[in-house]
């Protein structure tokens, strides 16, 4: 049954649908010059409707164009569930066998996904381009805009910074923010993912009999969260913060021998500088690219970045990390080994708060940081 634009932008208006209806509406408008006479082309109609669809040109281009590869794709099989999964499937479309590789690329996919127990992903699919293929693949990072447009919060340390980590640690032992996807390059011994947090208190880094060597990837966002490890009264919101508190714990109780953390270079951060700068640190001189499953193969961070080493081969990691940025060591005792827990209160004076409520410290007080134990009594 014919449908008109209004009916179609009304619909659109009452609920935000999934990537897929959204396509074939779009393709149906299209196809039948429903902007007629309103707009001369298709390209004008999306660009006045952008705040209807909340997509640009080239997007809408790239919902299109992965929603007519959907109809070539296995029904046996469970359809695609967001654009981003069909994308590496557009560079066959010049091919005459196209179609086949469609459908062989897609069970390929479930299969792959199937013997690793995850959820199919772009990354998935661009492994099952490259077997399909015979030849390696990956996204057309060059490509138009679509493909950049989405925004995720996996990203995966790249194989050089892997090599520099292992050149300081020799071995990667534990992993506590990862996922099962990286863990095929990295390895670990001991690993924890965003379902199953490296904060949770019963989740063991290592142990004393066998110290482990732990690379953290540590994420970015906040959490209000103050249940987890290790004190319920450290109100530390950055996630970074959390994980390096736990990480200097670790060391401390002597089941972790050695730390080497990537961060943001969070200057103005006050959890940043009052861990970071306890510890030897490495501002790198270059944004370093990560690779992300769920977007492009690998991508460059928009922020600076800082690496922090905890343990007794300073000079090594100085030697290997010094090559690539500037080296910062830490100008007051920061031996953590002998330091007391993180969670135990000292009588110290009144805590101030920061972020201008409260009364402001005089300029002696801010010359000297206060000691480890004191660090988040201030509830920063």
């Amino acid at each position: 049954m014919p449908r008109s634009l209004q009916t179609i932008e009304s619909e659109q208006i009452s609920r935000r649908q999934c990537w897929y209806s959204t396509a074939e509406q779009l393709k149906y408008i299209r196809d039948n010059k429903l902007y007629n006479p309103l707009f001369a082309y298709f390209s004008h109609y999306v660009k006045a409707r952008k705040s209807l669809w909340g997509m640009t040109w080239s997007q809408v281009s790239g919902y299109i164009s992965a929603f007519i590869i959907t109809q070539d794709l296995p029904t046996n099989l469970p359809p695609p569930e967001v654009e981003s999964h069909v994308r590496p499937l557009l560079q066959f479309n010049g091919r005459s066998d196209k179609r086949v590789l469609f459908r062989q690329v897609w069970r390929r996919a479930h299969d792959i996904a199937e013997e690793l127990g995850i959820e199919l992903g772009q990354r998935i699919v661009v492994q099952a381009c490259s077997e399909v293929a015979r030849q390696p693949f990956r996204l057309d990072v060059d490509n138009s805009s679509p493909f950049l447009s989405q925004t995720s919060d996996k990203w995966h340390s790249s194989e050089f910074y892997l090599g520099l980590v292992r050149a300081v640690l020799t071995h990667i032992s534990c992993d506590p923010c990862t996922d099962v996807v990286a863990q095929r390059f990295i390895q670990a011994t001991i690993f924890y993912t965003y379902e199953n947090s490296g904060l949770l208190p019963g989740n063991q880094w290592g142990s004393v009999d066998a110290p482990s060597t732990v690379h953290l990837n540590c994420p970015g966002g906040v959490s209000s969260d103050f249940t987890l490890f290790p004190d319920s009264n450290i109100k530390c919101f950055s996630l970074q913060g959390r994980f390096l508190i736990r990480a200097m714990e670790e060391v401390r109780l002597g089941n972790v021998s050695e730390v080497v953390a990537h961060i943001k270079a969070a200057i103005g951060y006050q959890w940043f500088h009052r861990l970071a700068f306890k510890f030897p640190l490495c501002f790198l001189a270059k944004r370093i690219e990560f690779d992300n499953p769920d977007r492009d193969t690998c991508g460059m961070s928009p922020h600076g970045s800082a690496v922090i080493y905890m343990g007794p081969n300073i000079d090594k990691f100085v030697t290997i990390f010094g090559a690539h940025g500037q080296i910062v060591l830490p100008t007051t005792n920061s031996n953590i080994s002998n330091a007391p827990p993180v969670h135990q209160e000292a009588p110290v004076e009144a805590p101030v708060a920061w972020g201008g409520h409260g009364r402001r410290r005089t300029r002696a007080q801010r010359a000297c940081p206060p000691p480890l134990s004191e660090l988040f009594e201030s509830g920063v």
